[in-house]
């Protein structure tokens, strides 16, 4: 069997691309984990599926160049797949949007809360910063005030 040493940049590319994709689904999972932990579990079998697109997408590619039957023309379709795996972070962040809404309650992370922002417990206590895991009532420079949870 000759082999074609054109076919190995081809090869190589559609690789990069698939890693990237392993890479940004693995971002998507971080980030919905922490930005949305409260939603979080209702994604996992859409995450679960991208990644099973992505296992399939190297799986044809691991086939073709097994067989021999790769081309130059060959290109997994990077655009597509990473569309979907955006949709899926957007998806869960409008969830926790909702959730937070219908909450009443907004999770935040300690550091994007001011040093101009007052902080208390439910109690109406003073507090010097938010605390991991407790709902707070945070009022803002704006004068709005809101029920937080620092995660």
């Amino acid at each position: 069997m000759q082999c074609d040493f054109q076919i190995f940049p081809v090869l190589g590319r559609n690789i990069i691309r698939i890693d990237k994709l392993y890479e940004q689904l693995q971002e998507a999972q971080e980030s919905i984990a922490t930005e949305c932990a409260d939603v979080a579990a209702e994604f996992e079998d859409e995450l679960a599926a991208a990644k099973e697109v992505i296992d399939q997408q190297k799986y044809e590619i691991d086939s073709l160049y097994a067989g021999w039957l790769f081309t130059e023309s060959y290109t997994v379709d990077y655009t597509g797949t990473y569309r979907i795996i955006r949709q899926i972070e957007k998806d869960a962040e409008k969830a926790q949007a909702e959730f937070d809404e219908a909450s009443g309650i907004h999770a935040v992370q300690a550091e994007h809360i001011g040093n101009d922002c007052q902080i208390f417990s439910l109690t109406g206590e003073r507090l010097d910063a938010l605390r991991r895991g407790t709902v707070c009532i945070v009022k803002f420079p704006d004068g709005k005030v809101r029920k937080v949870v620092c995660k």
